[in-house]
């Protein structure tokens, strides 16, 4: 049986459990380019962002426990091959789950892996939204450094001169899997079985080129806006999920291509610094981040919005963590509609659910990486999900299932 309604774009073969087959590829050498632009050449955009109806409620203080919201299927599509550069460039795969039995196809950043697959470069426009809420007046930038609060360097800063846009050495226990970002060092050790200096892949890469290219200053009112612990480092600013994503699918991305130049083949992070997403009216809290994707001017749009989290509320998920669950799962899930056999009970999820979203059955196991050389940043990052983890199929290096070696064995069907 097949999990996705019917395949899309070929013919998909029915494969032994645990191997990857292709149906076909839209990965090119690269997918964008945006020059990187130096300080003081980053426009603002000032734009509001309201609705009718009473304050939004705000949560009690914490600590809270970090969580992801899950975007909305690409047009409530299957898995598809898209046309060659009208969104991130993808390979739809095929795998037969061990759970089930099951074959499931699924749509992944770069090159088709099983067949000799190379370097596939993304274009990644990280956008501050510098929030102003009306009713106090507070401002949560992730272009100013706090340097009373402990702050050693910007949210923006810490982004693009961090692991997921700078290179460094990764291991897998005491296995080199190369010198990169650390969501392409995911990719790698989740397809070890082709990625491997011997294998059908070992060049296979999916790099992102990040560049800043200016900023949204965005006015939000109380209808769908709250704070918690303010004038302290500890503040944290909420606005309504719902709310924010109809804004970024209706005002932010067109204005990101009519002020930044973005286009389909390219990823939008919408950055924010200690601002979380509430849904119920706010009480429920808190979202650190999500990814998405939506038909934009006739193609496929996919985008991500993330927190840089500075002020403690959230225990050890800090800086980077919510960024590295977001951009992982954006990777290995673009277009939020591939589907897995059930599983839970892990992670932030206390149910089922049944989608290839590597960074929720971890949500809040993270990880300290310390700096390559004396005097730089210290970052924290999430441990992921391998994809086969999802299918009981043990494609990972070392016979893992996750980035860090957590997860041993396959998810078993979830009730």
């Amino acid at each position: 049986m097949r999990r996705t309604g019917q395949a899309v774009g070929g013919v998909l073969s029915l494969v032994a459990a645990g191997i990857l087959t292709t149906a076909m590829s839209t990965a090119t050498a690269s997918a964008g380019q945006h020059s990187a632009i130096g300080p003081g050449d980053h426009p603002t955009v000032k734009l509001n962002l309201t609705r009718s109806g009473p304050p939004l409620k705000a949560a009690v203080p914490g600590p809270h426990s970090a969580h992801y919201a899950v975007g909305h299927s690409e047009n409530g599509r299957s898995p598809f091959v898209p046309a060659a550069g009208t969104t991130v460039p993808t390979t739809l795969y095929s795998l037969v789950a061990g759970q089930d039995g099951n074959t499931y196809d699924f749509s992944v950043l770069g090159g088709n892996v099983t067949a000799g697959a190379g370097t596939t470069s993304v274009s990644t426009l990280v956008i501050p939204i510098i929030f102003t809420f009306s009713a106090t007046g507070d401002v949560y930038d992730p272009t100013v450094q706090n340097s009373s609060c402990g702050e050693t360097q910007t949210a923006i800063s810490g982004m693009l001169n961090g692991p997921e846009f700078q290179k460094r050495l990764w291991y897998a226990g005491r296995t080199h899997v190369g010198d990169t970002q650390y969501t392409d060092a995911q990719m790698r050790e989740e397809l070890w079985s082709y990625t491997n200096p011997g294998g059908a892949s070992p060049n296979f890469h999916v790099l992102l080129n990040g560049s800043w290219p200016g900023s949204f200053d965005v006015s939000v009112s109380s209808s769908v806006s709250a704070e918690i612990n303010t004038g302290t480092c500890n503040a944290l600013g909420e606005v309504d999920y719902g709310t924010w994503d109809s804004f970024v699918q209706g005002t932010l991305i067109p204005d990101a291509y009519a002020d930044f130049g973005l286009t389909s083949t390219e990823l939008p992070i919408f950055l924010t610094k200690n601002v979380v997403f509430t849904q119920n009216s706010g009480a429920s809290c808190c979202i650190l981040g999500y990814h998405n994707a939506f038909t934009y001017n006739g193609n496929t749009q996919t985008y991500s919005t993330s927190d840089y989290v500075t002020d403690g509320e959230f225990g050890g998920t800090t800086d980077l963590a919510a960024s590295s669950h977001e951009i992982a799962e954006w990777a290995n899930d673009p277009f939020v509609n591939n589907p897995t056999p059930s599983w839970g009970h892990t992670g932030q999820v206390s149910g089922c659910q049944g989608n290839l979203e590597v960074g929720d059955p971890l949500s809040g196991t993270v990880f300290t990486l310390h700096p390559t050389r004396p005097g730089g940043q210290t970052y924290h990052l999430q441990e992921l999900a391998f994809l086969g983890w999802f299918y009981d199929a043990n494609l990972g290096v070392n016979g893992w299932y996750s980035t860090r070696g957590t997860f041993t064995t396959g998810a078993t069907l979830c009730s």
